[in-house]
Formats: C-alpha cells, sequence, structure tokens
C-alpha cells in the first residue's frame, strides 16, 4: 500500500486554507478547508501554520497552528478537507502551553515511531531543540 502526500496552502492575504489531494505528482483535487459547520474557515494574522501530521492517528493529516502572539498552539483534527475538531495544545496539568519568541516550531513528526505526531521546537537563543510527545492534543 502506498501512501499519498498531499500539500497544504495557506493564503496569509485573505486566511483562506486549501488542500491539494495528489495523485503522484498531479493535482487530482482542490478543496478549501471547511469548518465544522461545513463553512470555510478564515484564520489570519498573528496564527499561522506551523506543522502538518496525524496527532488523533485517524489516518488523515492535521494542521499545527502557532499564535505568535498568546503562544498558544492549536490542532485542527482534519478528516480530508474539513475539521472535525479544534482543541488547543495542552500540558500534562490540562493547561494551555503558551511558548513564544525565541522559541519556534520547526517540525512536526512522528519522533518516537509510534505514529504518533510530535511538535519540534528550537530556541534560537541558546540553539537547544525539544520535542514535545503528544498524545492526541496533549504533552
Amino acid at each position: 500500500m502506498t501512501t499519498m502526500s498531499d500539500i497544504l496552502w495557506y493564503n496569509n492575504a485573505n486566511g483562506y486554507s486549501q488542500v491539494w489531494l495528489m495523485d503522484q505528482n498531479k493535482i487530482a483535487k482542490r478543496q478549501t478547508v471547511l469548518g465544522e459547520d461545513g463553512k470555510a474557515l478564515v484564520v489570519g494574522l498573528p496564527w499561522s501554520v506551523v506543522g502538518v501530521g496525524d496527532f488523533n492517528q485517524n489516518g488523515h493529516a492535521d494542521i499545527l497552528w502557532h499564535n505568535t502572539d498568546t503562544g498558544h498552539c492549536q490542532i485542527w483534527l482534519m478528516k480530508d478537507h474539513r475539521v472535525t475538531g479544534r482543541p488547543t495544545v495542552v500540558g500534562e496539568d490540562g493547561n494551555p502551553l503558551l511558548v513564544g519568541l525565541p522559541w519556534s516550531i520547526v517540525g512536526v513528526a512522528s519522533f518516537s515511531q509510534d505514529g504518533k505526531a510530535g511538535i519540534l521546537w528550537h530556541n534560537a537563543n541558546t540553539r537547544h531543540i525539544q520535542i514535545w510527545q503528544m498524545d492526541r492534543h496533549q504533552v
């Protein structure tokens, strides 16, 4: 079985996101990201897309957003091009984890090879890195 990777586009001028469903190197379909109500989701600054990974292990790539003003991270749980939930990333105590500069998200992957997406952070001042091993939306 071959897994196909799709492309996520975000337009920071108008706040729309679009998924290009790929068939190898050809676009099979283009779909605007829709919210739980079926309407197009519009997101502006200070939010930005920082990664894509399967956080809830349902076989669909989810979208990780970061708010540079507040430090919040939010995961858009996806099924194809539709959002099924938007949990805030929380710590072990259940409270939102707020992280800002000099830390930035530099990657999303299954770092422990268990299929669960994790978040890779980098500190521009100290050059330290940190991996948040995720259990859905909780560190």
